[in-house]
């Protein structure tokens, strides 16, 4: 499709959703603070950072599977004792 002298072609596409009203409420609260330039904005921001979430939890994965397994309590202690903590913290089991 040619461009019209003057414009500019998106790299977007606009979407409706529905979000709870203090999600709604959240986003304009941070446009309004100046923590984001729009709602479309904040949400972009979310969707963002729930991208490298998700890509540091694969990251660990790879790295758990290249050491061969999750650190084992005994080096969860190891590093509690050096870092002078009493006790071991609880930890998720894989």
């Amino acid at each position: 499709m040619p461009l019209r002298r003057g414009s500019i072609k998106s790299m977007t596409t606009k979407l409706t959703i529905s979000v709870p009203d203090d999600v709604a409420a959240e986003a304009r609260d941070a446009v309004r603070a100046g923590r984001a330039a729009s709602v479309s904005g904040y949400i972009v921001a979310a969707i963002q950072h729930f991208r490298q979430a998700l890509t540091l939890e694969e990251w660990l994965a790879q790295a758990d599977a290249e050491a061969g397994g999750p650190p084992s309590d005994a080096a969860f202690a190891r590093v509690d004792a050096q870092l002078g903590l009493s006790q071991s913290v609880e930890r998720e089991s894989a």
